[in-house]
């Protein structure tokens, strides 16, 4: 993959690598820059097509893939793409940059516009799946306020309702901060875990959705974390989460001194990312 579009070639490379490796159950693209003269631009579309019909079931067993760009947005039509993958229990995309997209409104990401095809993506795609974290790209485009990014906040039942054994999904928004940029986490994101309820009623199967909810605004501030916890009912499948995200941990945003820097590598470090 390169900047701002697929490559053809890669997709057959890809396809060729894992012929020759039958048992392959993970599979992790992640993008670059490099370019070779005469090949052949497509769509990120294009390319999810050429690659996720031959390594779908029963005809491959892929458990775990990672893609950093997709270069697509979110919709049910790329969600669907994944639906036959009857292995996949893992799943880490990174969408379109969203800078010069359809929800790009005058600078600021259109989180309202964009939370339905963000859920008619998750709704459709496996139901092995038990993990799915998903990053937003918008590194030109801010919100005002807070409560904008409400619309991605709240999809906890939706998303578990569909999905009957997924007890993780993480949506990262990576925009930009009011100093202008990214910085070394992102501005928003929303950590749902589904944990078996602390309370069993009799006859009636539920689970504890615990959501965590992290805001960021300076590059140089401490983001402010919260949690919530839901008891949703409904039929569910597989295993739960071990725990809320980094154990149930929550922060003002209004820290300062040695103990913010440690509270930012502590975030840093359980978003997968280097402390350095």
């Amino acid at each position: 993959m390169k900047d701002g579009t697929m490559i053809r070639e890669t997709a057959t490379f890809v396809l060729e690598v894992c012929a020759a490796l039958p048992y392959l159950t993970e599979l992790s693209l992640v993008e670059t820059n490099c370019t070779s003269e005469g090949e052949q631009g497509i769509t990120g579309l294009e390319f999810l097509m050429e690659l996720t019909s031959p390594l779908a079931s029963p005809t491959r067993e892929i458990e775990r893939l990672s893609i950093t760009n997709i270069k697509e947005h979110y919709s049910p039509d790329i969600g669907k793409l994944f639906a036959s993958w009857k292995s996949l229990n893992f799943l880490r995309l990174g969408d379109a940059d969203m800078s010069t997209g359809p929800y790009a409104n005058h600078g600021k990401l259109d989180f309202p516009s964009y939370q339905p095809e963000i859920l008619g993506f998750i709704t459709v795609l496996p139901q092995s799946l038990q993990e799915l974290y998903l990053e937003i790209n918008g590194p030109g485009l801010f919100v005002d306020e807070d409560d904008e990014f409400d619309p991605i906040f709240e999809l906890s039942f939706a998303i578990f309702y569909s999905l009957e054994k997924l007890h993780t999904c993480d949506i990262h928004a990576w925009i930009s901060n009011i100093d202008g940029g990214l910085g070394s986490i992102p501005e928003k994101v929303v950590f749902y875990r589904r944990l078996p309820p602390s309370t069993y009623l009799v006859g009636i199967p539920s689970k504890e959705i615990w959501t965590s909810r992290m805001d960021r605004i300076y590059q140089g501030s401490d983001p402010k974390v919260a949690k919530s916890m839901q008891i949703m009912e409904g039929h569910f499948e597989g295993e739960d989460a071990e725990e809320v995200w980094l154990g149930g941990y929550t922060n003002k945003g209004t820290g300062d001194g040695g103990r913010r820097t440690n509270r930012r590598r502590k975030i840093i470090h359980a978003l997968g990312g280097s402390t350095e």
